[in-house]
């Protein structure tokens, strides 16, 4: 470890250092002055003496300095002057003038000494006494913004209750601390008044005070029933973006799981040992990311096997198989088990993999009776050699109902088995069997809502009180609330994943994955077996040609005689096409079945109008052509080009493919909500080259410029 190099600046001295210097400088001047070719006059060293007595008065007299250190200056500088007049009438360098010098030096030093810790000890005292002041000052001024906010009188802080500062890391400056915020604690008077009562006007507090932007209160339960805690926030912390911090070291699930940091600088935590979970977050509110940091950091327990559904084909985990893949599908893949579908008539995989965890329930709890017996326990420990099971559902809303009673009744059944669920939905509303099931979400004990518009969203998570959040206190997209258990929801914005982080994660976690005990392989062996088939099955996509110039649609019609190039189109090898074989004349081989496709043509009249092939929508063009040179929009600028709203547009874009940046972004100085030109071009290439389905209601959505 370096030291830190000690700093030297000219004229100014210590409490050592200055008298030393003050004696050799007398001595200096004695022997120099007392030589018969200078003969200097005593007089000089007492006006010398003197002056600088009167000139460390005065400065010490402006910086407000005790009276002791003024005192200790003043004799220094006396006793200095006087050692001089003497020894200029005699000779400084006789026993009889040294050894007052040494002892008065001594002397100083000591006094320097006393001074200097007698400073300090004054000069915190006046700072404690003036953070006492401003201390009650605040707690005067909570008293009476409660009385006046919240119509309760009486309410006390400043004598029974407290009031502690937050010092937090400064992220400017790694080494330093900032102040965020303070909580304080206040005792209610009698009467039936609650924390609650003090909660449901915390958006009227945080106006009362006049706090900044970003900045707000949080309520909570104190330690009594009239006890009740404010948090403060007076820095926006959420203004600055959290990286997810590349932190390979083992965990354990019985640890909390950091996501991301609270409004007063501290860090979120859950823990899912015994508990589910439920994330929900409106599309473009950072749900994908908090799953995905919520992914990274399961990976880091050695006692924990991830298992997932994605309706989705899998795409919120592929990026944590990606050194599984590229090895060779060597080692242990990061997620065990990905089920791909889930939707009414597509869900074999997803309901299979969900009634092998059902299954597993009776066969684990029976073979592991003994273990529990070991710990004195009725829930199966967890190790690395029998790990915990993590299922985590996305797009859940979308899963078939045999899958979702499926779910249910694993949550309701698995605890006792360590095996417990993260569910992630757009929405918390049941819908009529449409949405998260009831007793699905009463099962999450762990619930994080990120950003949302509408006070229904927190309120079906969160419940319907007063202790739940609003969505205006939302901060925006990353953001969210989160609940552990009883815990009042507090706020907190995620780490900002990226899709790197989820294969660096895979890759520098695998020596700790562990591998699923053999009880539970043995459930169902040949469902265990081919749970990676799809990845077999799967297409391989081609490359997307670039998209230079878009063209306009041009719906193109079928007619009878237009049977050649109808043909060719869905496919038909070689047809229209003459074979001119050696010996033999030309062979039309299509002659017979073009006559007869063109009689019944002629009976049914032409084809319904369908895009051509190389043809995109309107939509997308007008999007292309509004982004231009940009490399990121605003969803803004694309709806006024298309003559739509903002959330129509989001709707038909998510019908193609195209999603928005999940956290706002800067374009010509103004954040907000957009996308990535590039993502608009690729589709439009996917589109133009028949490989993504394009649906009637987004080429229908607007027609060429008049």
């Amino acid at each position: 470890m370096s030291k830190k190099k000690r700093r030297f600046e000219v004229g100014r001295f210590g409490p050592v250092t200055g008298p030393v210097t003050a004696g050799t400088a007398s001595l200096a001047v004695a022997s120099l002055g007392s030589l018969p070719e200078i003969g200097l006059s005593p007089w000089w060293a007492a006006g010398v003496a003197a002056a600088g007595g009167l000139l460390h008065l005065a400065e010490a007299v402006k910086r407000g300095t005790t009276g002791f250190s003024k005192l200790h200056r003043c004799a220094t500088w006396a006793a200095s002057g006087t050692w001089t007049w003497f020894a200029l009438g005699t000779t400084p360098w006789s026993v009889e003038m040294l050894a007052p010098l040494f002892a008065g030096t001594v002397v100083a030093v000591t006094s320097a000494q006393a001074a200097a810790v007698y400073e300090q000890t004054v000069d915190g005292r006046a700072k404690e006494e003036e953070r006492i002041r401003r201390r009650l000052g605040l707690c005067e001024q909570w008293e009476d913004r409660i009385a006046r906010v919240c119509r309760i009188k009486g309410v006390d802080i400043a004598r029974h209750g407290a009031l502690e500062e937050w010092k937090r890391p400064d992220p400017a400056k790694p080494t330093q601390t900032r102040t965020t915020g303070y909580s304080i604690e206040a005792v209610l008077p009698s009467g039936g008044h609650r924390w609650t009562d003090i909660s449901a006007k915390k958006l009227e507090l945080a106006a009362d005070a006049d706090l900044p932007e970003g900045c707000g209160v949080e309520v909570r339960r104190g330690a009594t029933a009239r006890r009740v805690v404010l948090d403060v926030t007076t820095v926006d912390v959420f203004s600055e973006d959290f990286e997810l911090p590349r932190d390979y070291s083992k965990r354990s699930i019985n640890q909390p799981m950091t996501m991301g940091v609270r409004a007063d600088g501290s860090l979120a935590e859950v823990c899912l040992r015994w508990v589910c979970g439920i994330l929900i977050g409106q599309t473009g509110s950072g749900k994908s990311n908090m799953l995905t940091a919520a992914v990274t950091q399961l990976l880091r327990c050695d006692d924990v096997v991830v298992m997932a559904i994605d309706p989705n084909g899998g795409k919120a985990f592929k990026p944590f198989l990606k050194p599984w893949l590229t090895g060779n599908r060597q080692g242990r893949p990061a997620v065990e088990w990905i089920a791909p579908d889930g939707g009414e008539g597509d869900d074999e995989r997803a309901f299979e993999l969900v009634r092998f965890l059902v299954q597993a329930i009776p066969r684990r709890a029976a073979a592991y009776e003994g273990l529990m017996d070991e710990v004195d326990d009725d829930k199966i420990p967890v190790s690395h050699q029998l790990p915990q099971i993590i299922l985590i559902t996305d797009e859940t809303a979308n899963l078939s109902s045999r899958v979702k009673a499926q779910l249910v009744e694993l949550s309701n059944r698995s605890r006792a088995v360590s095996i417990r669920q993260l569910t992630c939905a757009l929405r918390a509303l049941d819908l009529g069997g449409g949405g998260i099931p009831t007793d699905l979400l009463a099962q999450g004990k762990v619930r994080i809502g990120m950003d949302v518009t509408d006070d229904k969203e927190l309120a079906y998570l969160f419940g319907w009180g007063k202790r739940t959040p609003k969505a205006e206190e939302s901060k925006g997209t990353g953001t969210g609330f989160v609940a552990d258990g009883t815990e009042v929801p507090r706020q907190f914005k995620a780490y900002r994943a990226l899709r790197s982080d989820a294969a660096g994660y895979a890759e520098h976690t695998e020596h700790l994955r562990p591998e699923v005990d053999q009880v539970t392989v043995d459930t169902d062996r040949q469902a265990w077996d081919r749970r990676w088939d799809w990845l077999d099955e799967q297409p391989v996509a081609r490359a997307a040609e670039p998209v230079s110039s878009p063209s306009p649609p041009k719906p193109s019609s079928a007619a009878p005689g237009d049977t050649t190039q109808a043909l060719q189109r869905l496919g038909f090898p070689g047809f229209g096409q003459t074979d001119t074989s050696p010996g033999q004349g030309a062979v039309d081989y299509d002659a017979e079945f073009r006559r007869m496709t063109e009689e019944q043509l002629s009976d049914v009249g032409p084809a319904p109008e369908a895009p051509a092939q190389g043809q995109v929508p309107w939509l997308l063009v007008r999007c292309h052509q509004a982004a231009g040179e940009r490399v990121r929009v605003h969803m803004a600028t694309l709806a006024e080009a298309c003559g739509i709203s903002a959330r129509r547009l989001g709707e038909l874009l998510r019908m193609v493919g195209v999603e928005p940046i999940d956290h706002p972004v800067t374009v010509d100085g103004v954040k907000a909500k957009g996308y990535e030109t590039a993502h608009i071009t690729l589709t439009m290439a996917l589109i133009g080259n028949g490989q993504r389905e394009c649906p009637r209601e987004v080429w229908d959505a607007i027609g060429p410029p008049e």
